[in-house]
């Protein structure tokens, strides 16, 4: 980190270990007590991460729960991006919910649903193609291995015919911007209980599209803090064409991540596979469309 510009004027500095995205992070201290988040990344990812640094450029006066941009650059001999951000002080979520009632689940994804809500009214880019084009243009060939290959499970036959039949509700959909990863394991919780909302990584689609796709990563371990995201983001008024779109990206997400396991990651196979059959259940073979995790007596 030698070569990072102004590096001096930090005198804490300390690696962080947890996350998948594969940078080096590390938590800096300036000399006056401001905390800040330092990600050192390939150089092959130097576009990825221009434009994730321009999204919180772009969201830095909407009065988010967000890090604010401070700067970034090329560091080792211009062989590897960084970028430096403020920190956002708190535990990660996927830590703190299991500690908590229910009732305290529910309340803290309320928040969630409301935070999530404002980031899909911030202006986001101009978007020409429809997103059923779009979102076919980058799942069709996901589906199309999904059945050529030989990872099935009793069942699967119902949820693609599920995604067939229904396809065409992604026809002129209003397109928004996304945070593109929004679940626990990307929100932290400070100790006077208020949420922040970080690793605006450059996901599926550009993180733009049908604003209901941001609910396709709410995960199945906390289902009082998933139905209150949903309450808090439609404030009790829940379409019912939500329903059927939540079951069908949910369900096109899930069977389609079982070729990519197979083939990146083995160790995930049993559990994606684990969570498409759970999808089977709460949906009912989908013939139902809203889930039997949906806890509406929560409200």
């Amino acid at each position: 980190m030698v070569d990072i510009p102004y590096l001096e004027r930090f005198v804490k500095v300390k690696e962080i270990q947890e996350g998948l995205s594969g940078d080096c992070k590390y938590y800096l201290e300036s000399k006056e007590g401001q905390a800040y988040l330092l990600r050192i990344s390939e150089l092959g990812l130097r576009d990825l991460k221009t434009q994730e640094f321009q999204i919180l450029e772009q969201l830095k006066d909407y009065d988010l729960p967000i890090p604010l941009p401070i700067e970034m650059g090329l560091c080792h001999q211009e062989q590897a991006v960084y970028s430096l951000m403020t920190w956002m002080e708190g535990r990660v979520l996927e830590e703190v919910l299991p500690l908590m009632t229910p009732k305290d689940q529910y309340d803290l994804g309320l928040e969630a649903g409301r935070v999530l809500k404002r980031i899909h009214e911030t202006p986001g880019p101009k978007v020409v193609k429809d997103w059923l084009d779009r979102y076919k243009a980058v799942m069709d060939d996901r589906l199309e291995a999904f059945i050529k290959n030989d990872t099935k499970f009793e069942g699967c036959d119902k949820i693609l015919s599920f995604l067939q039949a229904h396809q065409d509700l992604l026809m002129n959909r209003l397109q928004t911007r996304h945070h593109g990863d929004y679940h626990v394991g990307n929100m932290v919780v400070n100790d006077e209980g208020e949420l922040s909302i970080i690793d605006w990584q450059i996901i599926d689609f550009d993180n733009y599209g049908d604003p209901w796709y941001d609910f396709n990563r709410m995960g199945l371990e906390f289902p009082a803090f998933k139905s209150g995201q949903i309450d808090g983001y439609f404030e009790g008024e829940i379409p019912e064409d939500f329903w059927i779109l939540l079951a069908y990206y949910t369900s096109a997400s899930a069977i389609t991540s079982i070729v990519w396991a197979k083939f990146y990651s083995p160790d995930d196979l049993e559990d994606i596979i684990k969570l498409n059959r759970s999808i089977l259940d709460w949906y009912d073979q989908m013939t139902r469309i809203v889930p039997t995790w949906y806890q509406a007596s929560e409200k």
